[in-house]
């Protein structure tokens, strides 16, 4: 069924396209509904106590472990990020009554499951289940949907959200298999699939032993922070005198508490006439 999810909606859109089918009054209603949640959870958010959840267990220690601590951050959000997160959770929805309309066999959407691990009960809220297979639904960036949802070795080697911890502690708490990730693209609408390996037991239990071991951490306050490396930037191999936060880092909402200094600023080591914009952690050099 992996490869045919994508094929049953392209098949149901162009339907749509073309004027020979429509939506079902029953779609329509749940996306209205689906609407004002996410109005309320974008415009009216609840304050939350921390707690351990399958969604952030996989995410770098540290992140997790100033979470723990509810370490404080100022201007760390841009305020069009509301509108980004209402725009994931609108096409979230979007895409399901999408899978649902094109006759996709979907078992579940959007339900809380639960796991006991290492003497404490992880919650969570997993995304579909469908033909016995547990699937994420993620919103990506053109750049994300090209260069990084294209195989499942390319989001576990680049995996600063935890999706595949996250994942497989899903399927686990159900008994199902992981099935990977049902991406669309938020700027075309195109979807894609990104799947997990089909004989995925090793994958299973790193991501277990993953889990296991973040939370013996996070259960210990004792346990020191450790930041991650900087990276020194360089300049057809020679050293700029600037210093990079890592990829993982940039997208880290406590960057600027780990890194006082860091800045956004166009890559130095570059030729391109429109430097792309990165983190430096230590900009001493902004121009070669």
């Amino acid at each position: 069924m992996n490869n045919l999810i994508k094929e049953y909606v392209q098949l149901y859109l162009q339907k749509v396209v073309s004027g020979e089918t429509y939506i079902s009054p029953d779609s329509i209603s749940f996306f209205k509904e689906e609407c004002a949640k996410a109005i309320e959870k974008q415009f009216l958010p609840k304050k939350k106590n921390w707690s351990m959840r399958m969604s952030g267990l996989g995410k770098p220690l540290c992140q997790q472990q100033l979470e723990r601590d509810e370490i404080k951050i100022e201007g760390d959000l841009e305020y069009n990020a509301v509108n980004r997160f209402l725009f994931g959770d609108l096409l979230e929805a979007l895409l399901y009554i999408e899978l649902k309309e094109a006759g996709v066999n979907v078992e579940a959407y959007q339900k809380a499951v639960e796991l006991d691990i290492e003497g404490i009960t992880l919650h969570g809220t997993l995304d579909i289940v469908i033909d016995g297979k547990v699937w994420d639904i993620k919103t990506a960036s053109p750049y994300a949907y090209t260069s990084k949802f294209t195989s499942y070795n390319r989001v576990k080697e680049n995996d600063p959200f935890g999706y595949v911890v996250q994942g497989f502690l899903y399927a686990e708490a159900v008994g199902k298999p992981f099935g990977g990730w049902i991406v669309i693209n938020k700027s075309s609408g195109e979807i894609q699939i990104c799947s997990a390996p089909n004989y995925q037991e090793e994958e299973r239990e790193e991501a277990l032993s993953w889990a296991r071991y973040n939370i013996g951490v996070l259960q210990d306050k004792s346990i020191p922070i450790q930041k991650l490396e900087e990276v020194v930037e360089k300049y057809k191999g020679v050293p700029t005198k600037n210093k990079l936060l890592n990829t993982t880092c940039s997208f880290c909402k406590f960057k600027l508490h780990c890194f006082p200094n860091a800045k956004l600023h166009h890559k130095v080591a570059s030729d391109a006439k429109n430097p792309p914009l990165i983190w430096y952690s230590n900009l001493k050099k902004e121009t070669i």
